[in-house]
C-alpha cells in the first residue's frame, strides 16, 4: 500500500460506482477537464486491474509543453466503498521516456562498434548488447535477448572456454 501525499487527489465511490466524496485537489483537477455538474469519471478506472495489479497510470491532455499530464491511480476497498488516490507522476513518466530515448541512442551508437559490448543494470541483468558481442563470442541472440544475469553470462563464457575459470570463487 502506498502512503498518501498531501497533494494527492482523493475520492471515494460507493459499491455502485457513484462518487460520494472528493477532496479539494481532486475537485480542482476535475474542474480543469469537466463541467462542474458533469459526473463523468475523470479516469477510466478498471477495478479488476487495480485490484489485481495495483496502481495504474492514466494520461490526461493539458496545456503543458508536452500536452499531457500523467497520474498514477491506486485503490483501496472496504465492504461499503472504494477509495482512490491519484498522484501526479508526470515528471517520473517524462524521466522514463528520456531514459528510453537515451538507451535507444546508445543502442544505435553501439551497433556500429566492432568491439563486443554488454551492459548490465544494478540488478546485474543484461540490458544492452551489440551485434559484435554475438560475432566475437558466438553467444546466441536468444540467450542475450532473454536478459541473462551477469553470473549466467560469465558461466556461458566459462563453459564455452571463452573465459578462464576464476581462481577463487569467494
Amino acid at each position: 500500500q502506498r502512503q498518501m501525499c498531501i497533494r494527492d487527489r482523493v475520492w471515494v465511490q460507493d459499491n455502485d460506482g457513484r462518487e460520494i466524496w472528493r477532496n479539494a485537489q481532486y475537485r480542482d483537477l476535475r474542474e480543469i477537464y469537466l463541467a462542474s455538474n458533469d459526473e463523468t469519471p475523470l479516469f477510466e478506472l478498471q477495478y479488476d486491474r487495480l485490484r489485481s495489479e495495483g496502481p495504474m497510470r492514466y494520461r490526461l491532455p493539458d496545456q503543458s509543453e508536452l500536452g499531457e499530464s500523467w497520474y498514477e491511480v491506486s485503490m483501496t476497498e472496504s465492504a461499503t466503498h472504494r477509495s482512490f488516490y491519484a498522484a501526479n507522476v508526470t515528471k517520473l513518466v517524462r524521466a522514463e521516456q528520456a531514459q528510453r530515448g537515451f538507451v535507444q541512442t546508445l543502442t544505435k551508437t553501439f551497433a556500429q562498434l566492432g568491439t563486443g559490448l554488454a551492459i548490465f543494470d544494478r540488478k546485474q541483468q543484461l540490458v544492452l548488447f551489440n551485434p559484435a558481442l554475438i560475432e566475437l563470442t558466438h553467444i546466441s541472440a536468444e540467450f542475450l535477448t532473454a536478459k541473462p544475469s551477469l553470473t549466467s553470462f560469465f558461466d556461458w563464457l566459462r563453459d564455452s572456454r571463452m573465459m578462464p575459470e576464476p581462481r577463487d570463487y569467494s
